[in-house]
């Protein structure tokens, strides 16, 4: 069964993206990109509307990663990197 905004993808990105609404749960992380010493964060935006988070450890270099989130407004903070390719894959239970 699929869930609506059950993940997130960007393609070829250099700066940060527009935040982005997810339920919650397990997702998996795909990241590739030139990251020459850059990094991309996934950030959720805390209670007071107006604060940026860290929700997941700073990407700096191609790979996988697997993160519990909670339900939130999230966005991808990039510093450096160019060519980025970002997913957030729901895994399901």
């Amino acid at each position: 069964m699929s869930i609506e905004n059950d993940g997130k993808s960007f393609d070829n990105i250099s700066a940060t993206t527009a935040q982005f609404q997810l339920y919650g749960g397990r997702f998996g992380i795909v990241a590739h990109g030139t990251w020459g010493g850059g990094s991309a964060t996934l950030e959720v935006l805390a209670d007071d509307n107006t604060t940026w988070v860290v929700a997941a450890t700073a990407l700096t270099a191609d790979g996988t990663a697997l993160v519990d989130l909670p339900p939130g407004v999230y966005r991808w903070a990039v510093a450096t990197a160019t060519a980025l390719y970002l997913s957030l894959i729901r895994v399901p239970l």
